[in-house]
């Protein structure tokens, strides 16, 4: 498997977490591993939207925090990886 950069060497620990969240919800849901990602994905939206959080600006920000994890230089991150969801173009003055 090839795995980007991970200059501050947590992106092991991060996926760690992940599997934890995943694990949890497969435990409160019958379902199989395949679609874990993508239900728990779609119950976040419906979280979000009764917890008065916009769930597509979560998830850009999600995106730019992902790119800064795997890239050695910050620098390198270009303006298309920081909005990289043209229907999510939200001003990163939101942000």
């Amino acid at each position: 498997m090839n795995l980007p950069s991970d200059p501050k060497d947590m992106n092991d620990k991060r996926a760690e977490w992940a599997a934890a969240a995943i694990d949890a919800f497969e435990g409160v849901r019958r379902g199989d591993r395949e679609n874990s990602l993508s239900d728990l994905l779609y119950n976040l939206m419906h979280w979000a939207e009764r917890n008065d959080f916009d769930f597509n600006i979560e998830l850009m920000r999600a995106e730019i925090h992902y790119h800064e994890q795997t890239t050695e230089d910050e620098s390198e991150i270009t303006p298309a990886q920081h909005l990289p969801y043209s229907g999510l173009a939200v001003a990163k003055e939101q942000l």
